[in-house]
């Protein structure tokens, strides 16, 4: 008794006291999530940038901050000077965080020499490895942060009144600084600092705040829990009301479905993260992206925290509104998926620059945040506010007050863990992404029947009927959209597009779409990446053909990264004399897709089981697979395909392997050496593509390729400023000084060659001769227009030579300093820098002759003045091809002409000018029997208007006329009451044409006939 009467009265921080404590756990919450996003950069460049790696580091961090939670926990409430414990704690935090890159690099021979001794054979056990090594290595670092908040929680609550509103609002200081943390890291602090020097900033704010803590709380002493237990049964602090229906076991259940409540956060996540950028009319894929959608996701929470924590105290009906939060948590998430499918307008000018291309960077941003807000804005909020209220339930003293916020936050974070594992490895490669949203809206119902059922209001009687109306809505969240995800795809279709197959792997959702053309196109989260139009056709042929040509096609080993649509896989397979063919593809589901695309990889990889189909149902084995085969080479029969690949795929050609794993990982470890790298990636503005155009990247290609070997890169021209382009240009040449430069004007193409070699390259005519004296190969390249020998070597554009003048001093892109990453998605969302970045690499052309050894060699002396007309000629045709992009068709027919005038005997401008994208095009707006209803019927005249013109440039009268008259007769007369100023303009301009036809080819009667008919369309006006 005398204990009790003599217990001391709780102390008080003060304003100023409590004021600073605040910023210390807001910054913090900051420098934590600084270093998540470091270390996640950190290990994908050395481990990979695999889903099994990206999750390893996930699980790794949370599974730390429960760790620690839990641990430091349960020894907080006996600590009496805990802010110093806080302050050594971040001290420990930035030590750790320093060493970590050091630490990671001294494991390298590790796994090194567990992948020589098999680990490549074993992907599973590999990635099991990296696991083991990124856990280890995190642990120290992420448990001292798990431990942060009971310690912190014991510092500043005395009073059992004020836990809701202190723990709730730690929680929401330390979550508003995980969003300035995200926020910056993404936006601001990677770009101007790098990694490394990110890291020194966020450890030396760690090591600021420990030291501030450490000073504060030497003075500031605290009673103990079980000194604060005796204050209480003193009676120095008034009694504390009981919540309704809050008993002991109550509260272990609650923070049991508070486990649940971690689990569908994460796997939320998880899947909004995956289908949010199919709503985004700019950035997409791109790290500002994913940065706006988790800052917008952690304010919510943080926001909804807040809310909480002020009123928290004062609700006597805790489990009322803990219920109440699922409820609403469960309806608002399940509609998410019909918010984002829906067709919200931009709130923010997009718009780019009209002098420099450049996109309003800051509004393409503020509609990525707004619409993810509008999205997901309410479910977060109310996870927020779940904190605090699960926090007054549990914790039933002061004298357990550590112990209780660290389990519940352990708890939490471990079913936060799980659900990033399960969400992203088991539900939506499994169900796809709306059905998984529909199984968590169904558990968050579940825990809103559990909490009920525990309410002392709810009879005993009527708790069965709660688990029927759990059933009723369970049914319609989720077998409503569950079955096949291609029912409710989130890629939106467009006039005349066909989906043709839809699958949201674990890594990524990919997409094929068929448009009005009969083409296909692949897209990896809405990114078209490979497809089977003769741009995307010229694209993959390009990166198997050129290097094996330059070759002799005598190279042993090839490795082609990224599958794509499988066409350079193909095309490698041509040449006799390689022995092994690899390609490596870091997203499973990408190589699935490949039956879809057959017009491209010829089958090079077929399913298995569709495959035994065939067999069983009698198909002839010496037959092809049906729908593949084009042309000759194509046509493999079905009994060639008994060599397994991967994927529980086969192929035709016993040489081929197809390897899922990143890239630089697998170039990283492996001991292989190749006489062909090909890197065919996306666009550099989209998701981590800008690290396979790094110094480092470079590097490791260098190393893996023979002393004869070629590194090819296939280098976007769009997307880039000259800044970014320049900088891209000029890490190339860092590694390999004497590269090369190369453009396929064949096609509009919008992209160039970059090719490296540890010597200079010289090119033998004699080799190209041999290479292309197979009919297989020269069928290959007839798909495109590129069978001659002089026309692949007039392809070179400029070398070092050239390059050294264009590039300037200036920055490399780098590991630690991914410029090109954070500067790419900023610009270039229109064809200009397509334009400018090759017209300054043409500015500093060289000829091509020069690198040629043999220039006395019969067939090289015969072609000597072709391949100087056919270089010259492709300058022009470039020029042609950025009027062609800006649709201005006339513009790039003239060049053409003026291009086949230098070039005559150029196949390939031939078949420009037959502008055969747009013949399909009406071909098949024609075949849809478009009228004029239908919006795209303006687009259809003016393009049939646009195609005479080329015609009537290039004196083909009747092509004129037969492309233009299907159109004119859909004309409405001209006093129609539909008929609009466009219309009547259209109308007139397609008559006039038809006059100059005849008048051309001597028809002078005919052509008064359609000039008296514009007139009357001028009449109306």
């Amino acid at each position: 008794m005398s204990d009790a009467s003599n217990a001391p009265a709780p102390p008080r921080l003060g304003l100023a006291r409590g004021v600073l404590v605040a910023l210390m756990f807001f910054f913090s919450g900051a420098t934590a999530l600084v270093y998540e996003v470091v270390w996640t950069r950190q290990l994908t460049t050395v481990f990979g940038a695999t889903v099994y790696a990206v999750a390893t580091v996930l699980t790794a961090f949370m599974g730390g901050l429960a760790l620690g939670s839990w641990l430091i926990g349960k020894r907080a409430d006996r600590l009496r000077r805990p802010l110093m414990v806080f302050g050594l704690l971040e001290i420990g935090i930035a030590l750790g965080s320093l060493a970590f890159p050091f630490l990671l690099r001294a494991t390298t021979p590790i796994v090194g020499a567990f992948y020589a001794t098999g680990g490549e054979g074993t992907f599973f056990v590999f990635s099991l490895l990296r696991f083991v090594i990124a856990f280890a290595l995190l642990m120290v670092p992420t448990t001292l942060m798990g431990a942060t908040l009971p310690v912190m929680s014991r510092a500043v609550t005395y009073d059992l009144r004020a836990v809701g509103r202190g723990v709730g609002g730690l929680y929401a200081l330390n979550t508003a600084g995980a969003v300035l943390g995200v926020f910056a890291t993404g936006f601001f602090l990677l770009e101007h600092f790098g990694v490394w020097r990110s890291t020194l900033l966020a450890a030396s704010a760690d090591i600021a705040i420990g030291i501030g803590a450490i000073l504060l709380g030497w003075s500031l002493r605290v009673p103990t829990g079980e000194e604060l237990e005796q204050t209480v049964r003193a009676k120095l602090l008034p009694p504390l009301a009981q919540p309704v229906g809050i008993s002991p076991r109550v509260a272990r259940i609650v923070m049991g479905t508070y486990f649940f409540s971690g689990f569908v956060a994460l796997c939320y996540q998880v899947a909004w993260t995956r289908s949010l950028l199919f709503g985004f009319e700019t950035l997409k894929a791109t790290t500002y992206s994913f940065a706006g959608m988790l800052t917008v996701f952690l304010l919510g929470l943080a926001i909804g925290s807040a809310i909480m924590q002020a009123v928290v105290d004062r609700i006597r009906d805790l489990l009322m509104a803990y219920g109440a939060i699922q409820l609403l948590l469960a309806i608002s998430g399940a509609l998410t998926p019909f918010l984002i499918r829906a067709d919200m307008p931009l709130f923010f000018v997009e718009l780019a620059d009209d002098n420099s291309g450049a996109l309003n960077y800051w509004g393409a941003i503020g509609n990525v945040m707004l619409r993810t807000a509008l999205v997901i804005g309410l479910p977060t909020l109310l996870m927020g506010m779940a904190f605090p209220v699960v926090a007054r339930i549990v914790v039933g003293s002061l004298g357990h007050l550590g112990r209780d916020v660290g389990g519940v936050y352990a708890l939490n974070t471990c079913g936060a863990i799980a659900g990033a594992f399960l969400g992203g490895f088991v539900l939506i490669p499994t169900i796809g992404i709306t059905p998984t949203i529909g199984v968590l809206a169904s558990i968050t119902f579940a825990i809103v029947l559990v909490v009920m059922g525990l309410h002392p209001a709810v009879p005993r009687g009527r708790r069965p009927v709660l688990a029927v109306a759990f059933v009723l809505v369970a049914g319609i969240f989720v077998f409503r959209v569950a079955g096949d995800p291609s029912r409710y795809p989130f890629h939106a279709l467009t006039v005349g597009e066909r989906l043709i197959a839809y699958d949201e792997g674990s890594l990524a959702t990919v997409s094929v779409i068929e448009d009005s053309k009969g083409w296909r196109t692949i897209y990896v989260d809405a990114v078209g990446v490979a497809g089977t139009d003769p741009v995307l056709q010229t694209d993959q042929k390009s990166l198997a053909h050129v290097p094996m040509v330059l070759l002799g096609g005598r190279a042993e080993s090839v490795l082609t990264v990224g599958f794509g649509s499988g066409g350079a896989s193909y095309s490698y397979t041509l040449y006799p004399e390689v022995r092994n063919i690899h390609a490596i593809e870091i997203t499973s589901t990408v190589p699935k897709a490949a039956p879809t695309l057959t017009d491209a990889n010829h089958g090079i990889v077929y399913p298995r089981r569709e495959i035994e189909r065939l067999r069983a149902a009698g198909h002839p084995a010496d037959a092809p697979i049906p729908g593949i085969g084009r042309s000759a080479p194509s046509a493999r029969p079905l009994a060639d395909y008994v060599h397994p690949v991967a994927l529980d795929m086969l192929t035709f050609d016993p040489r081929y392997r197809l390897i899922i794993d990143d890239a630089r990982s697998y170039l990283h470890f492996t001991d292989t050496v190749y006489d062909v790298i090909a890197t065919d990636c996306t666009d550099l503005r989209y998701k981590s593509n800008a690290n396979l155009y790094d110094l480092e990247y470079f590097e490791l290609c260098r190393r893996r390729i023979s002393d004869r070997g070629l590194v090819v890169v296939w280098v976007p021209l769009a997307g880039l400023s000259d800044e970014a382009f320049r900088i891209v240009v000029r890490t190339f040449r860092a590694v390999f000084p004497d590269m090369t430069v190369w453009y396929f004007a064949n096609q509009p193409t919008h992209y160039c060659l970059f090719i490296g070699q540890k010597g200079g390259l010289r090119i033998s005519y004699a080799d190209v001769l041999a290479a292309l004296e197979n009919n297989a190969i020269l069928d290959d390249l007839d798909e495109i227009g590129l069978r001659e020998p002089a026309k692949i070597v007039s392809s070179f554009v400029t070398d070092q030579r050239g390059i050294d003048t264009y590039i300037g001093d200036g920055p490399l892109n780098t590991e630690d300093f991914p410029i090109i990453e954070f500067l790419s998605p900023r610009y270039g969302y229109d064809s200009r820098p397509i334009a400018e970045n090759m017209g300054r690499l043409y500015d500093v052309q060289v000829p091509v002759w020069d690198l040629i050894v043999d220039p006395h060699h019969e067939a090289a002396h015969a072609d000597r003045a072709r391949i100087a007309a056919y270089q010259q000629a492709n300058d022009i045709l470039f020029q042609g091809h950025a009027e062609y992009r800006l649709f201005n068709f006339v513009e790039a027919c003239r060049h053409y002409l003026a291009a086949l005038a230098i070039a005559p005997e150029d196949e390939s401008i031939q078949r420009l000018l037959e502008f055969d994208e747009l013949r399909l095009l009406l071909d098949a707006e024609l075949e849809r029997g478009v009228h004029m209803a239908d919006h795209q019927w303006l687009n259809a005249q003016w393009i049939a208007h646009q195609l005479g013109l080329v015609f009537l440039a290039q004196g083909r009268h009747s092509d004129a006329v037969t492309t233009v008259t299907p159109f004119l007769r859909r004309m409405p007369p001209p006093s129609a009451p539909q008929v609009t100023p466009t219309i009547r303009d259209i109308g007139r301009a397609l008559n006039l044409l038809l006059a100059d036809c005849y008048t051309a080819a001597g028809n002078n009667a005919r052509a008064e006939e359609f000039r008296r008919a514009a007139e009357q369309w001028r009449a109306v006006e």
